[in-house]
C-alpha cells in the first residue's frame, strides 16, 4: 500500500506545487496486521514492526524528497 500511497501523494504534491496546500498522508504501515512489502522484510532486527517502521521511513522521505524537488 506504500507505493501507492506515495505515488499518489507526489501526484497531490505536483498538482497543488503553486498553492498551499495539506497534505495529510495516513499510512497502514505500523498498524496491525503489520505487512511491509517484500522489499522491506529483514531490513530490520526488529522483525516485522521494525520492518514496517523501515517502510514508513522510506514513504515519508520520498515525499520529502520530491518537495525539495519541486522546490
Amino acid at each position: 500500500m506504500a507505493d501507492t500511497f506515495v505515488q499518489n501523494g507526489i501526484q497531490f504534491l505536483d498538482k497543488f506545487r503553486n498553492d498551499p496546500f495539506f497534505l495529510y498522508f495516513a499510512t497502514h504501515d505500523i498498524h496491525v496486521p503489520r505487512v511491509p512489502n517484500p522489499r522491506f522484510h529483514g531490513k530490520t532486527s526488529m522483525g516485522p514492526r521494525g520492518d514496517a517502521i523501515a517502510e514508513l521511513d522510506w514513504s515519508v522521505g520520498k515525499l520529502l524528497d520530491h518537495l525539495e524537488t519541486i522546490g
